[in-house]
Order: C-alpha cells, then structure tokens, then sequence
C-alpha cells in the first residue's frame, strides 16, 4: 500500500496524474505513516519503551486528522446512520491507533 501511494503522489506532482481534491489526504497519509515507519525502526534500532511508541501513534494520527482524514458518520448497516459530529476526532483518532497496533 505504501509504495502505491508513492506513486500515486510521485504521478500526481509530475503532472501524469490526479488527485484532486484528496491530494491534501494523501500528503497526510503519507506524513503519518512515515511517522509509524520512523517510530518502527527506531524502535528495532534501539528499543522503545511501549508508551514511547504509543505517543507516536497518537501523533501520526493526529496529523492524519489533520490533514483531513475524519470518521464522520457510523453505519449500522440497513441505512441506520449516526453523525458523530464533535466525536469525530477522537472516534478517528481511536480507530486509527486500534488498527495500527492490531496490524502489529
């Protein structure tokens, strides 16, 4: 996934390619997962305490925040939908560092 993201940044820079309007999510997408990759192998380098690395993943997802990427709405399926509005953040934020930490 991270190379076709590279490429797709690299295409949309040289002016092969676009990605209009998600150019600002995928310049975040990209900030942050440098941020767990960093963290990653400074972690296999050196060893990081786990609440070292848990900060860094709290700021690579905040960037991703940032930069655009929210959870806005929840589906329950069958057209149930919930806007989570001011929870936004946090829920993105969660979500985020859940899936890092349950793909490591």
């Amino acid at each position: 996934m991270g190379i076709g993201l590279v490429v797709l940044a690299a295409t949309s820079v040289s002016g092969i390619g676009s990605v209009g309007p998600f150019s600002n999510l995928l310049a975040g997408v990209l900030f942050g997962s440098g941020i767990i990759f960093a963290t990653g192998l400074i972690d296999d380098l050196i060893g990081l305490r786990p609440g070292v690395k848990f900060i860094a993943q709290l700021i690579a997802a905040g960037v991703v925040y940032v930069y655009g990427f929210r959870v806005g709405v929840i589906s329950f399926g069958y057209g149930v939908q919930v806007d989570v509005a001011w929870l936004s953040m946090p829920i993105t934020v969660l979500w985020i560092v859940g899936v890092i930490n349950a793909y490591i």
